[in-house]
């Protein structure tokens, strides 16, 4: 048997006017895609390196990132040679993105032979033949304590964390309690990311705040980031699975994307522990184990996820002292309640 060759030959940092585009380069990169990539590169930079053909000074792959790099004055790009023949550059040139798309996620063990997804049972039989220890994600709704009581006969250690809107108002701490007491469970709280997106976008901020919000350069948190500082926080590896309420009877979305996909996500680690539960045994679910609802679903008919009208004009009615702490956040949130009441 023969063994693969190796043609890298070197690396570096090439300024990137410097380098030659390949002229049988066949691709064309539309707004979307470059308008992605400059998100990347914003946000986390250089991670991959330009592959440049010694023997005829072509780029065979990175076209994109090289033009996008002389359009923004960037000083040098991370380059890594290679020795191809022409034949072989033209080769590489015409099959590297055609290989690379044919990858796909790995759903086939989210179904059953027939196609049909797999039971809730199955999918946690699947996960717990994976670790004995799992991250939760837990909003305090209905659909988080179902999950969190299907889970817990199941699994040795559940690290459940809560991703705050607003911090510090003392109904959602109160509850927060409950359920630490209840279950007998720290929940780690972390920034949601509709928190730092709403700062970013200056949400209900006067005009003395704009300068201040946009120089702090707030980050783009995602829900994998919650997940992973959590699992850092409670001294866990960075891909420990995390489980989350979804259920396809929330709506016809979620619906079409269990059915297309499946409850666990490998790529990005994410299971739904019953997301074939439907709401009478949701309901049985919490009732026979005796949790309460926060009192949330009193004020709100779910739990606070939101900052409009349906959360602070009742958050303003029943908890004023927690309203002042969305008002010190959101100045200017006074108007969203006049958009409904009116000014008084």
């Amino acid at each position: 048997m023969t063994h693969w060759q190796n043609r890298i030959i070197g690396e570096g940092i090439e300024a990137p006017d410097q380098l030659l585009a390949n002229p049988a380069n066949w691709r064309i990169h539309p707004k979307p895609q470059q308008d992605a990539l400059t998100s990347v590169l914003d946000t986390v930079g250089w991670v991959q390196r330009v592959i440049v053909n010694k023997r005829t000074g072509h780029i065979v792959d990175g076209h994109l990132r090289v033009e996008m790099a002389i359009s923004r004055n960037e000083p040098g790009v991370p380059v890594v040679y290679v020795d191809l023949s022409e034949d072989e550059e033209r080769t590489i040139l015409a099959t590297l993105d055609p290989l690379s798309a044919m990858a796909s996620t790995d759903t086939g063990r989210n179904f059953h032979p027939d196609g049909t997804p797999l039971t809730d049972d199955e999918v946690i039989t699947l996960i717990r033949e994976q670790t004995d220890t799992i991250l939760l994600s837990f909003s305090r709704g209905k659909d988080s304590i179902a999950a969190w009581l299907k889970l817990r006969p199941h699994f040795k250690r559940i690290v459940p964390y809560f991703m705050w809107i607003v911090p510090g108002l003392t109904f959602v701490d109160d509850s927060l309690k409950y359920y630490e007491d209840w279950f007998g469970e720290r929940i780690y709280r972390v920034p949601h990311p509709q928190w730092y997106k709403m700062l970013r976008e200056m949400v209900w901020q006067p005009a003395e705040r704009l300068l201040f919000i946009e120089a702090m350069n707030l980050p783009k948190w995602t829900y994998d980031d919650c997940s992973r500082a959590t699992a850092r926080w409670a001294g866990l590896p960075d891909d420990t699975w995390t489980a989350h309420g979804t259920r396809m009877q929330d709506n016809l979305w979620r619906r079409a994307n269990h059915k297309k996909s499946g409850a666990i996500n490998w790529k990005r680690r994410t299971f739904g522990p019953i997301a074939n539960m439907n709401k009478d045994e949701l309901i049985e679910t919490i009732a026979s184990a005796g949790v309460k609802l926060p009192v949330d679903y009193h004020w709100f008919g779910c739990s606070f996820d939101a900052i409009d009208y349906k959360f602070s004009g009742a958050v303003r009615k029943h908890a004023p002292d927690d309203y002042a702490v969305m008002r010190e956040w959101f100045p200017l949130i006074d108007l969203e309640i006049a958009r409904y009441e009116g000014w008084q």
